[in-house]
């Protein structure tokens, strides 16, 4: 009995012995540990990326409210580049349903850049895009208030954005712009060139106006593309440059010379620049028809709806799914997205 006691007694100061040396190997690992992964959430959320999520999450996966397990390593798959998987999940099966098959999209979040940013069009992309998890910075020429005003209402609804000025047609602003936007706001990761002018035939404006169409609406976002991409490269990001092109860079359009071949030039200067920087970045274009009218029914505007075959879907949201297709197609370079209702087509 006192035999028995004894081993008992032993095998008790044996495993205590093994608990304390593994507290003395393992805490100071933890002390160090506990205080840098907490280092580490905080810059990503700095980054503009999404948060980690806490250890004990990771190891014990937990329930969401609608019982699924969540095994995600993070606010969504990423890697070290900053990538991050959406995950759709298949809805449940019901009796006599057949389900489309779910499909995984991946989307790059991080900097988007998006000229023009202040107003219509480009200040439904800066919401979308910030809607997404992007850290939005939008550039203005004019539009100072507005753009101002747009970057306090995304900062109110929980994301980041801030407005920078810029001048197309001057190519110190178009070189300066993306080390300010990474000073401020890290490196960027999608470059969407929406500013453009759209003006009269140069026959009826003069030179000026001819060279105010090609530097706005061509020279200054494929220098603002290059310099883009350059950054990338140097930040190592797989990014992508998106342009908000035009179906009249593809079709005449009467009394508008300049600004068809300014965005006739801009199409094809997609198409070069898919080339020479796949794979890392990758490069395309939507070509808008009708989609967000001039003023209140505007004549031209509405003979245009007239001669196109989906009339009544005119509308910006179009262009908005396509700009979220194109983040998520990740095979997909060097194409030109038409988003017109057909109009390419009569």
């Amino acid at each position: 009995m006192a035999e028995e006691a004894s081993k008992g007694f032993g095998l008790l100061l044996y495993n205590g012995f093994k608990v304390g040396l593994g507290l003395l190997v393992f805490l100071p690992f933890l002390l160090f540990l506990i205080p840098l992964w907490f280092v580490y959430r905080q810059s990503e959320v700095w980054a503009g990326r999404p948060a980690p999520k806490v250890p004990w999450k990771m190891i014990r996966p937990g329930r969401d409210r609608a019982g699924h397990i969540d095994t995600s390593m993070g606010s969504g798959d990423s890697d070290d580049r900053g990538e991050r998987k959406v995950r759709i999940e298949s809805p449940r099966q019901e009796p006599g349903r057949v389900h489309e098959p779910f499909m995984e999209k991946q989307m790059t979040t991080g900097v988007a850049l998006v000229t023009g940013g202040g107003n219509r069009l480009g200040a439904l992309i800066c919401h979308d895009l910030a809607a997404l998890g992007f850290v939005v910075a939008l550039t203005y020429h004019r539009s100072e208030t507005a753009a101002s005003d747009l970057a306090r209402q995304i900062e109110a609804k929980g994301g980041i954005a801030q407005s920078f000025v810029l001048d197309l047609n001057n190519p110190v602003h178009v070189s300066t712009l993306v080390g300010d936007v990474e000073r401020r706001l890290g490196p960027v990761t999608l470059l969407v060139n929406n500013a453009g002018v759209f003006l009269e035939d140069t026959v009826h404006g003069g030179w000026e106006v001819m060279q105010q169409l090609f530097r706005v609406n061509l020279q200054g976002p494929l220098w603002l593309s290059m310099e883009v991409a350059r950054a990338m490269k140097r930040s190592e990001v797989q990014g992508q440059i998106i342009s908000i092109c035009d179906l009249w860079g593809e079709r005449p359009l009467a009394k508008h010379a300049a600004y068809s071949a300014a965005k006739s030039g801009m199409i094809m200067a997609t198409r070069v620049l898919a080339r020479d920087l796949a794979p890392d970045i990758r490069v395309n274009a939507i070509a808008p028809g009708a989609v967000l009218p001039p003023g209140d029914n505007h004549p031209g505007f509405q003979a245009m709806l007239a001669r196109t075959p989906l009339a009544g879907q005119a509308g910006p949201d179009g262009v908005l799914h396509a700009l979220r297709y194109l983040l998520g197609a990740r095979f997909v370079t060097g194409e030109v997205l038409h988003v017109d209702g057909g109009r390419n087509l009569v």
